[in-house]
């Protein structure tokens, strides 16, 4: 009796203690990948270059369309004055103007789009390549993305060693 009773006290206290053990050597991270991008110098940078890039391709979209809002108005105030060959041709061209802007604006956002994502799986690589290597460097056992987790202590966040460690490979 005296046996099993000392085989169940083992039994009980491994059990106990096992999972501190477990929880010992298993070292999570948790890091928020929008925040990333958003301050890093790195995302700073895309941001900029795509903003400069909209910027551009807005002001040659909106020029487009002050010619075709100038020529509408002309057609407009001038309809009655002209022959129906003289508004037709601006009737013509006024449509081909349209189809040109509308052409364009839909190149320009499909431009915009490919470069944003261009430089979007550029960053992912390159912040992955530096979250491995955090990662290796400080034992961790896996590193999260903040939106796979509903609850974290901010002792676990690593975020902010990121975008540090982004931010000086990068330089």
């Amino acid at each position: 009796m005296k046996q099993t009773w000392r085989l169940l006290v083992l039994v009980m206290a491994v059990a106990l203690t096992a999972p501190m053990v477990l929880a010992a050597e298993t070292k999570i991270g948790v890091l928020d990948l929008n925040k990333v991008i958003e301050q890093s110098a790195a995302g700073q940078a895309a941001g900029a270059e795509l903003a400069a890039l909209v910027a551009g391709k807005q002001q040659l979209v909106d020029d487009k369309g002050a010619v075709i809002d100038q020529l509408n108005w002309e057609l407009f105030t001038t309809a009655d004055a002209l022959s129906p060959a003289e508004r037709a041709a601006k009737q013509a061209e006024l449509e081909e103007l349209i189809a040109d802007y509308q052409e364009t604006a839909a190149a320009a956002e499909a431009e915009i789009q490919a470069r944003a994502q261009e430089l979007q799986n550029r960053i992912l690589a390159e912040i992955a390549e530096v979250v491995q290597y955090i990662g290796r460097r400080d034992g961790y056992t896996v590193i999260l993305d903040v939106s796979l987790v509903h609850y974290f202590s901010p002792a676990v966040d690593i975020t902010a060693e990121v975008i540090r460690t982004y931010d000086e490979a990068r330089n």
